[in-house]
């Protein structure tokens, strides 16, 4: 190898480890705040010019899912961002994924414990044909079936579930799965 090589390979290398290090540098600097109310995950950013997009991600059924992704706007030097959030009873963990220039951090993680009673489901046949699924209380379910395929990702209070094929079913309600039979 020729030392003109030598040379533009090794500035290449200390380039490349000088902007990782600052890049790493970046990750505490531009989230300042993650905080977990009654009602919404509020977070805070300082000089959010360099993030892209911020991804709050919430901690149940031994994942993390994607709850919502916030562009930045790109306008203020501090921009406070507030994501209204659906508490399962219990702990409820949520933290934020965010990307600076194509690298992705992750925050702490926060925590919010939800005292409340747990959400109760029965299934109440209205008719010889129609069968619903009704809930003690307004949430955020999915169903699946015995496959593992999702049937329905949605939230409310009831679900009309005659169209189902009869079999097994999981109900994912309330940070916990709940097994039933579709008659």
């Amino acid at each position: 190898m020729t030392r003109k090589k030598s040379a533009i390979i090794f500035t290449l290398i200390f380039t490349l480890v000088s902007f990782a290090q600052q890049r790493s540098e970046w990750k505490g600097e531009y989230l300042q705040e993650l905080n977990a109310t009654q009602s919404e995950i509020e977070f805070h950013l300082k000089n959010d010019q360099i993030i892209d997009s911020v991804l709050v991600q919430k901690f149940g059924n031994h994942k993390w899912s994607q709850v919502k992704m916030v562009y930045n706007k790109k306008v203020a030097e501090k921009s406070v961002y507030k994501q209204p959030v659906f508490w399962f009873q219990g702990e409820n963990r949520y933290r934020l994924k965010y990307y600076v220039m194509d690298t992705i951090y992750y925050s702490e993680t926060e925590t919010y414990q939800c005292d409340r009673e747990p959400i109760g489901y029965e299934i109440v046949k209205k008719d010889k044909k129609t069968s619903v699924i009704e809930l003690s209380a307004f949430a955020e379910f999915s169903i699946w079936n015995h496959m593992g395929a999702l049937i329905v990702k949605t939230s409310g209070q009831s679900y009309d579930i005659s169209a189902m094929d009869q079999g097994v079913y999981y109900l994912l309600i309330d940070g916990r799965t709940e097994k039933f039979l579709k008659k």
